[in-house]
């Protein structure tokens, strides 16, 4: 019933990629709320920060016209990196992962994947950059 209040006036492109986002949104929502401060905080707010470096005004980038050259950008830039790095980068910042979590899957220390976030994070701003993506 969401997916339907929430089609937009004009027609989405891809209808499969629309309800994608909403599904994705209201589990957001859901995951915010069950993990709000007042019961021990999550990992949403944390990713959130950490992403703000390399794209800030994240919610005028999801209203933008030009979402697709956005997407595209997002795209290029996962299948320039490796195995490992799409994986830690996937799991971290679109499956809100904790940093602990990740590093135990891919067999690699804490401060590894922090410091692989860090430099993902600066490649991926470098990267919206040279595609023409204002930060």
């Amino acid at each position: 019933m969401r997916v339907w209040g929430s089609i937009p006036p004009n027609e989405p492109n891809s209808l499969s990629s629309f309800i994608g986002k909403i599904t994705r949104n209201l589990a957001l929502d859901k995951l915010r709320h069950k993990n709000s401060e007042k019961r021990g905080g999550g990992e949403t707010p944390v990713v959130l920060d950490e992403l703000a470096e390399c794209i800030s005004g994240y919610d005028e980038l999801e209203r933008r016209s030009d979402s697709k050259e956005i997407v595209a950008a997002l795209n290029k830039f996962l299948e320039e990196l490796n195995y490992v790095e799409r994986g830690v980068f996937m799991r971290r910042y679109w499956m809100l992962d904790p940093i602990s979590d990740i590093a135990e899957r891919y067999d690699i220390s804490v401060s590894k994947t922090t410091t692989m976030l860090f430099r993902l994070r600066a490649k991926l701003k470098k990267h919206l950059m040279k595609e023409g993506i204002p930060l």
